[in-house]
């Protein structure tokens, strides 16, 4: 069995799993830049050696080698940001993993091994291209992405608000890149994504029948799942009467055979389906539409969540707090909405900040998503109104002080307290003089207390690679609200919730990352700017999250997104902002400008 074949039938025989549960957002290799980046610079060392100990591969050269030596060659002069470009090299070097593991070059691989120990750790596995696959997949079906036009090597989707999508590579995608991409849709009950996905493979197939030698068996599975496809969509569709519901996203038409809308929807067909966002995949679909810039038509949205109106438009000024210093250096603010309060500091940061977070944060991202990390966002599910902990893409933490006992939101000081009554530490030590002079920098413009021990989180950095992103989520735990919170967030119990989230970003984003604000009716998408920040108000004023905060960070589709997060707790801010007594009253803002 050629190395081709065994990719396919690694992807048919392990399939795509969480169907019911919740979405995978994690792409592993596919969207960490880092391990993409030495992928491509250690190449270069592979290239040679390979050319070195070629007379011992001759038995593989003309399955893999002889066209992966070609290939590699020109590998440093690709694009290693193009999603397609990195798809494409897991792929290769997952094949070439296979190869050289093969019995027939054990021993040329023993030769190898010095030279290989020395640059190359480990070759993305099948789980790797298969998450990659997952990550392109994902990409086309945010942004609009056309399969066809992607085949050739050309990105292009819906046009954004910063951004049009166009841009080309000289890798290419052929027919079973899409049929495998189609069957992982179909999988995980993406059903309109997996209609885009066999379309583009029905179209390509011909072309490529030649390159497989297998080719009958191939065309036979696809069919095969193609008429699972038009059964299963046709039956959701006429079943619930809404085209995305808690597990799954149908076409908005029932299919013919041929996967093209009927032109008789049937008398059992309603003129227009529904979406239920009350659900997780719901949720996802009104996610991905704020991403590419889209308003919910609400005539066929089923509306579970709280509407709102924005009272006023977006707009530009610049804030002084009626503070005699910063009338003379006041902050470019642009209010995007009054209610709920969500602005962006422009120009806050300066290069010498930005620089100094990226180099101190590179060598010590952590390499996965990893939900035992010290992420503080909360999940509330949408399907049991639970909650877990936000997984987010590679991330570091800094702190800016240390206070003379533990950290500012260890858990353990709740049990310091009960023992010793009050705390009146007050005593901290700088650990870094930049961080520190931002932090008074963020109280100056937000009139808030991040520096007090209980008053914020440590700042943290976020690197989204390809397809990183963070999924919708409420940054408080509903404490204030008597909801139950885990044992590792005690420390709210003396801090308070999230109030406040001040999020600024490092680097402008080539295609793809806005942070898209979930309301219904009111959805906000914030695109990336360098060295500005956003700051929104997460609690109402009687201390209960507001619901209209919900949020997500869209996945990059080109280049790659570095942001610092700071968490403002609550209980410290009382003095600038009180509390009230109407739960619907919501915080009036900032005051004090030109």
């Amino acid at each position: 069995m050629n190395i081709m074949n065994k990719w396919l039938c690694l992807i048919i025989l392990n399939g795509a799993t969480n169907v019911f549960g919740l979405i995978d957002y994690d792409f592993n290799i596919f969207e960490n830049l880092n391990q993409i980046q030495n992928i491509y610079h250690n190449e270069s060392y592979l290239y040679e050696a390979l050319k070195t100990y070629r007379t011992n591969l001759v038995k593989v050269r003309d399955s893999v080698t002889k066209d992966y030596l070609q290939n590699a060659k020109h590998s440093e002069t690709l694009d290693h940001t193009h999603p397609i470009n990195v798809f494409n090299k897991i792929k290769q070097w997952m094949r070439l993993g296979l190869a050289l593991s093969s019995k027939e070059i054990k021993q040329s691989r023993k030769d190898l091994k010095e030279v290989l120990n020395e640059k190359m750790t480990s070759f993305p596995k099948f789980e790797d291209a298969k998450s990659a696959l997952r990550g392109l997949l994902y990409l086309f079906e945010t942004y609009g992405v056309d399969p066809i036009e992607a085949s050739q090597g050309k990105v292009k989707g819906v046009e954004l608000p910063h951004t049009k999508i166009e841009f080309e590579s000289r890798e290419v995608l052929d027919a079973i890149d899409f049929g495998v991409m189609g069957e992982i849709a179909l999988a995980e009950n993406r059903f309109a994504s997996a209609v885009d996905m066999f379309k583009a493979y029905d179209v390509l197939i011909p072309r490529h029948m030649e390159a497989y030698p297998d080719a009958k068996n191939i065309l036979g599975f696809f069919e095969g799942q193609k008429k699972k496809l038009i059964d299963l969509n046709n039956q959701y569709l006429m079943k619930r009467k809404c085209f995305v519901g808690k597990h799954f996203h149908t076409t908005k038409k029932l299919l013919n055979p041929d996967l093209t809308p009927k032109k008789n929807q049937g008398k059992m067909a309603p003129k227009h389906f529904t979406a239920d966002l009350g659900s997780n995949k719901g949720l996802d679909y009104f996610f991905q539409s704020t991403c590419r810039g889209e308003s919910m038509d609400t005539a066929e949205v089923l509306i579970r969540l709280k509407r709102e109106t924005l009272k006023n438009p977006p707009k530009c000024t610049l804030l002084h707090h009626n503070n005699p210093f910063l009338r003379l250096a006041p902050f470019p603010l642009e209010i995007v909405s009054t209610s709920p309060y969500i602005v962006i500091f422009h120009g806050i940061l300066s290069e010498e900040e930005i620089q100094f977070l990226i180099e101190y944060s590179k060598p010590r991202l952590s390499i996965n998503r990893d939900e035992s990390n010290r992420g503080l966002d909360p999940v509330h599910s949408a399907d049991a109104g639970k909650v877990r902990i936000v997984a987010k893409s590679v991330q570091c933490w800094l702190k800016d002080i240390a206070y003379k006992s533990n950290t500012r939101d260890d858990s353990s000081l709740v049990a310091q307290f009960i023992e010793n009554g009050i705390d009146h530490d007050t005593e901290y030590r700088v650990l870094l003089p930049i961080m520190y002079k931002l932090s008074k920098k963020i109280e100056m413009a937000t009139r808030m207390n991040v520096t007090g021990k209980y008053s914020s989180t440590d700042y943290q950095t976020t690197n989204y690679g390809l397809g990183g992103l963070c999924e919708a989520h409420i940054d408080p735990h509903g404490y204030q609200e008597g909801l139950e919170i885990p044992p590792e967030r005690e420390g709210l119990k003396l801090t308070g919730d999230m109030f406040a989230t001040f999020m600024a970003w490092l680097n402008d984003v080539e295609a793809g990352g806005a942070t898209a604000f979930l309301d219904p009716g009111h959805e906000i998408a914030v695109w990336p700017t360098k060295g500005s920040a956003a700051f929104w108000l997460d609690l109402t004023p009687i201390g209960f999250r507001d619901s209209r905060t919900l949020h997500a960070g869209c996945p990059i589709l080109k280049g790659s997104k570095w942001i610092l997060n700071k968490w403002i707790f609550s209980y410290d801010q009382f003095q600038n902002y009180p509390c009230g007594l109407n739960p619907r009253d919501p915080y009036e803002g900032f005051k004090g400008f030109y």
